[in-house]
């Protein structure tokens, strides 16, 4: 799998991806949701699911196997 800028091309819309971006604390790497041209950190707590926007998103790359479909 190789890296898309996100400059250069949006994923699918609910898609879900990894993501490099960056924020005040540095550049990192995560999973993300991407809807309504945001990238979201989505999570479950105890009291329901849980969506932050990421920071400045920098590339995206489709989940490899094992994750896609779980």
């Amino acid at each position: 799998m190789e890296w898309i800028l996100c400059s250069q091309q949006s994923p699918k819309e609910n898609e879900e991806v990894i993501l490099t971006f960056k924020n005040s604390a540095g550049s990192h790497v995560g999973e993300a949701t991407f809807k309504n041209d945001y990238y979201y950190y989505v999570a479950e707590t105890d009291r329901g699911y849980y969506e932050e926007p990421y920071g400045i998103p920098i590339a995206w790359m489709k989940k490899p196997e094992p994750y896609i479909g779980e």
